[in-house]
């Protein structure tokens, strides 16, 4: 008895300081907003659902879900009541060509060395095997051949600057070289059987693809830094390449390049934005489908046949989801007959099974925040015109008030630069939930598209060249003034956040602009440009040189002072309102050095800084109980500042420090 007094005592003191914060600001403190969800609600909720992949032929489902309160990944066979959780759990997965086994990639607590891990799926308790296990290397699944017992994986573990094809035996392990890397190779391409067919150079800046006929290298393809290429894939015949390219065009296209003959025809492409996603038919290897993101998502389907057979399933659903939606189609057998498919709004996605062939369906599951979908918030798309005359797509979602008028506003601003937000952002859930999780707490929430961002085509992304900290940073500071012309904001009640790109940007707008917002949140954001531009994973070596154009290049002295300039380290001084600061301690993009750095020069300069340094974490939170610990950190920094709600303690925090 004499020790479980002090510790009720110690914990009745933490409930009773964290206690629920009631909105103060007096759009908010009517009492009209919806309920008051917890942080668990969004980070840990134990309803969460997702991930599902059908295996190749098609007698299984695998998925990730919770397995008591930890995450998990399960399978279960296709018409029957047999799921069952596995020993090793990562959200990157996929099917061995047996169907019975899993490749998973997985890393350490964020340093982004991932292992490819072979899991058995019919034998419980087997232990997960490492098939990669060579120490501080990174290592991808390029190729998963439709016959036989070998994979083709991408490996650093060599030379950590440069990849190479390596043939993985999953029954004994053995590896082989299948091609070296002779520092110029910044990608590989196999094709459909899992046979390398290509290879992409690149040097200075200008890439050249190479395609394998027979024992000779055949230059088929190039192009600049100042384009977009991606390669999708190779044709069941080995006639063509498919391409993502915007080589001599403003948008980026799906394109047909001929293997014989290297001329080039667009199969498609969006006048208003570049194709983001494309399909493709597991039978002949070639697309079936391309997704664009122009406002709210498109899905262009090529066959016909197959898109009306979607839409007479898609008109037979009981409970879809609310118009506008989003529709993904998420994988299939290798006979394309049986699909998975995700429908999804502001609230999340739904998972179906359908088969086409008898037109049959199962819900395989929904996404947590599914079943909060009356209480979240619509998001919708506008358009902002830059002070230069800069179109700029952004997504506004306001709070679920009766008139959401003058309300505390958070501008979110996406990471990259390279990036953008999309509506109900359903590749970046984080990016989602951060939305809803605001609104939540009464705040209307700006994401812009600023020059720079991906998927506009290429002025659109050129017109942010050496723009760091200046015009890119301007169109920033044009959509807070055009959300406060609209009555979407109270100008004195205004906050900056980011993670990444968006903590450079929140940090480089406080210095800047020190009255503009009451207070900003700093995600994992580079600090110094100088150091944080020659502190790049050793991998990145291909890349760098994107970096260099867009942003600036320390080993030059022009460029160097530049980066110093635009850097918000040396601006520390001029910040005089309030700063939460999150770093990862694991952060190898962006090293925690960088934040330790820009908290120290605050605190010198006198200034109002908080820090929270999240030990295990990487770029980005892989954990829920790392979201846990910096959304809630986040809700209580934020109530004071713009007179939005808090849930206070969430009693998961008790537990968290065990997971």
């Amino acid at each position: 008895m004499a020790y479980r007094f002090p510790l009720l005592f110690i914990c009745l003191l933490i409930f009773v300081g964290c206690a629920e914060l009631p909105a103060r600001h007096p759009v908010l403190a009517s009492g009209s907003l919806p309920d008051l969800l917890p942080v668990r609600t969004f980070v840990a909720n134990t309803d969460y659902q997702g991930g599902f992949q059908i295996s190749p032929d098609g007698e299984k489902i695998a998925w990730t879900a919770v397995h008591g309160i930890s995450p998990a990944v399960f399978v279960k066979t296709v018409g029957q009541d047999d799921a069952r959780a596995l020993d090793l759990f990562s959200p990157s997965f996929s099917w061995a060509a047996d169907s019975r086994h899993l490749l998973m990639h997985k890393d350490r607590d964020g340093d982004e060395n991932y292992h490819v891990w072979l899991v058995d799926t019919d034998r419980a308790g087997a232990a997960p095997r490492d098939m990669t296990p060579f120490p501080g290397s990174r290592n991808e699944v390029l190729a998963v051949p439709p016959v036989g017992d070998t994979i083709l994986v991408a490996s650093n573990q060599r030379d950590p600057r440069w990849f190479e094809p390596f043939r993985i035996d999953l029954t004994t392990g053995a590896h082989s070289l299948v091609a070296e890397n002779t520092g110029d190779v910044s990608a590989w391409i196999p094709d459909r059987q899992g046979e390398l067919r290509g290879r992409i150079r690149t040097d200075q800046g200008m890439s050249r693809l190479d395609y394998l006929d027979h024992t000779t290298w055949k230059p088929v393809y190039a192009w600049t830094a100042d384009d977009t290429v991606a390669v999708l894939g190779i044709d069941a015949e080995k006639q063509h390449i498919w391409l993502l390219s915007n080589r001599g065009r403003d948008k980026a296209g799906v394109v047909s390049l001929s293997i014989a003959s290297s001329e080039e025809s667009i199969t498609f492409e969006d006048p208003k934005v570049d194709v983001s996603e494309v399909g493709f038919s597991n039978q002949t290897g070639n697309p079936t489908y391309a997704i664009t993101h122009p406002d709210h998502p498109r899905l262009h389907v090529f066959d016909a046949a197959l898109s009306k057979d979607l839409d007479t399933w898609m008109a037979s659903l009981p409970g879809k989801p609310n118009a506008p939606l989003g529709i993904e189609i998420l994988g299939a057998d290798r006979r394309d007959d049986s699909m998975v498919i995700s429908l999804y709004d502001h609230a999340g996605k739904r998972f179906y099974l359908w088969n086409r062939t008898t037109g049959s369906s199962e819900l395989l599951g929904n996404e947590a925040m599914v079943k909060h979908a009356e209480t979240l918030a619509p998001i919708t798309p506008v358009t902002i015109t830059a002070r230069d005359g800069l179109a700029l797509p952004a997504y506004l979602t306001l709070p679920r008030l009766p008139n959401a008028k003058h309300v505390p506003m958070v501008l979110l601003v996406h990471g990259g630069p390279w990036a953008r937000n999309t509506w109900a952002d359903p590749d970046f859930p984080t990016d989602a939930m951060r939305v809803q999780f605001l609104a939540n707490r009464g705040y209307s929430v700006l994401q812009v598209n600023f020059r720079g961002s991906s998927g506009y085509g290429r002025r659109f992304q050129e017109a942010a060249v050496r723009q760091f900290g200046a015009a890119m940073q301007d169109d920033l500071d044009d959509a807070v003034e055009w959300a406060i012309r609209e009555g979407h904001a109270d100008p004195e009640h205004i906050a900056i956040m980011g993670g990444s790109y968006g903590g450079y940007a929140t940090l480089m707008a406080m210095g800047r602009k020190p009255n503009r917002f009451a207070c900003g949140v700093d995600l994992f954001g580079p600090a110094d440009l100088v150091t944080n531009l020659s502190d790049f994973p050793p991998y990145w070596a291909h890349g760098v040189h994107l970096w260099h154009r867009f942003v600036g290049n320390p080993a030059d002295a022009n460029d160097r002072a530049q980066l110093a300039e635009r850097s918000p380290l040396w601006r520390a001084a001029e910040i005089d309102r309030p700063l939460l600061v999150i770093q990862g301690s694991e952060d190898v993009r962006v090293r925690a050095s960088q934040s330790d750095r820009m908290v120290a020069a605050l605190r010198e300069a006198g200034k109002t800084v908080e820090y929270l340094k999240i030990d295990g974490m990487g770029h980005g939170a892989n954990h829920w109980p790392h979201n846990l610990s910096m959304f809630r950190r986040i809700e209580d920094f934020l109530g004071p500042c713009l007179g939005g709600r808090s849930s206070g303690f969430d009693y998961f925090e008790l537990g968290a420090w065990a997971f």
